[in-house]
């Protein structure tokens, strides 16, 4: 898998600039605004640095829609089907897997 940069949260669960807590007053608005959203305020310009973790199928089609690669996590709410059949670039079971997927 290629690298990607995270935008809200690093692996620790910090926030990665305190800045983009307005982001989550968004929630109601449609997936892809968000994303678009968050890429904009952290100015990032380069989508292929970039992936979308979610656990519901809205997460993987608002990736989609903005053109960013998407990993559906199992642990959520959503199910392997649901993630895999909306287009999940890729799904894992746990955390562990999350993390040895962004790192390659």
């Amino acid at each position: 898998m290629k690298s990607h940069s995270t935008i809200l949260f690093d692996l620790d669960g910090m926030l990665a600039d305190s800045s983009q807590v307005q982001i989550w007053t968004l929630l109601t608005q449609k997936k892809a605004e968000v994303i678009e959203y968050a890429l904009s305020e952290c100015n990032i310009k380069d989508k292929s640095k970039v992936v979308m973790i979610g656990n519901r199928a809205e997460d993987m089609i608002g990736a989609q829609k903005v053109g960013i690669d998407s990993i559906g996590v199992e642990y959520g709410y959503g199910t392997f089907d649901e993630l895999k059949n909306v287009g999940a670039t890729y799904v894992v079971k746990d955390v562990k897997s999350l993390k040895e997927s962004i790192n390659g």
